[in-house]
């Protein structure tokens, strides 16, 4: 089996490693070697029990739990998807939620469906429950009515008018919500009230 067929078959995630494998032998002066397909997997595996033991960790800092949340979205495999979802649904600290819902939708594993659209319908944070909607939305436009209940929410427009300044944000929000989001925002900025928050 050649290197090419084990990447191709192992995914991003074990590519990343391939590439620390690479850059480490020619860092140590040796000839680089590549692991075998079974081997790949098996360091994947080490990977993400490692990067969930820190995830689960009571004791672990915000900071090393939002690097793993990195570091799953990072390398994009749907074997990710299982701690991602555990840390949107239960992270105690928002901005490591928040960037594991903007990271499912990098995945686009429909076995995130049911937590991004619990965490849209009750996290306690705005922002949170916007990035879940929006992951969601970006996959399956049969959600429009998630964003829909999310607009009509001041605090979660807000949510959107911020997030969707981002360049990145607004490119992968679907286009054709778009007409639907700047009614939503014409109008709220005709309600005084609404417009203060928005």
């Amino acid at each position: 089996m050649t290197d090419r067929r084990v990447l191709g078959r192992s995914g991003p995630f074990a590519f990343a490693l391939l590439l620390i494998i690479l850059g480490a032998s020619l860092a140590w002066g040796e000839a680089p070697t590549f692991p075998t397909l079974n081997e790949a997997e098996s360091l994947k595996h080490d990977a993400l029990g490692a990067l969930g033991s820190i995830l689960r960790d009571p004791q672990s800092k915000d900071a090393d739990r939002l690097s793993a949340v990195n570091a799953l979205v990072q390398n994009g495999d749907r074997d990710a998807v299982p701690l991602l979802t555990t840390a949107l649904l239960n992270d105690p600290a928002s901005f490591v939620r928040r960037a594991a819902a903007e990271g499912l939708a990098r995945c686009r594993a429909y076995e995130a469906a049911p937590a991004l659209r619990q965490a849209t319908l009750s996290d306690s944070i705005a922002s949170i429950r916007w990035a879940a909607g929006a992951s969601l939305i970006q996959w399956s436009l049969s959600e429009r009515p998630v964003i829909e209940h999310l607009l009509s929410d001041p605090d979660t427009l807000a949510a959107a008018a911020i997030s969707l300044q981002g360049i990145a944000n607004a490119q992968s929000f679907p286009r054709g919500l778009w007409p639907l989001v700047q009614l939503t925002f014409i109008v709220a900025f005709a309600d005084r009230t609404t417009y203060n928050v928005v």
